[in-house]
């Protein structure tokens, strides 16, 4: 990913950040953002959630956003109704800072194909 590609994508990133602020009343961090992402695939509005749900929610909020490149593939629902997701292509090996505008990148592309 060259430099105008990480600008841009940080540039979108801002304003989706500043839509999620303005939509919650308050900033969500990058696994915020995974979680209510989570909860909608959940088709669930539920606030009181431990702390695993919470991050079962933020793996299937990642998992969802990554699955547009092919990385997941969606197999079905459990017993719970939670959303399954099987790796389909793993990941290249990337830096900390790669793996955050990797996410954020998918993350735009989510919210602008739900029309947020």
């Amino acid at each position: 990913m060259n430099y105008l590609d990480q600008f841009q994508i940080e540039k979108e990133w801002q304003k989706y950040s500043k839509k999620i602020h303005e939509h919650f009343g308050k900033p969500l961090s990058l696994e915020g953002v995974l979680l209510f992402i989570g909860l909608r695939e959940l088709g669930s509005a539920d606030t009181n959630l431990d702390k695993d749900t919470k991050e079962h929610l933020i793996d299937i909020g990642m998992c969802t956003v990554l699955a547009q490149s092919g990385y997941f593939v969606l197999t079905g629902k459990d017993k719970s109704g939670f959303p399954v997701y099987q790796v389909k292509e793993y990941m290249p090996k990337m830096s900390i800072k790669e793996q955050e505008t990797l996410l954020k990148q998918h993350i735009v592309a989510y919210l602008k194909s739900i029309d947020f």
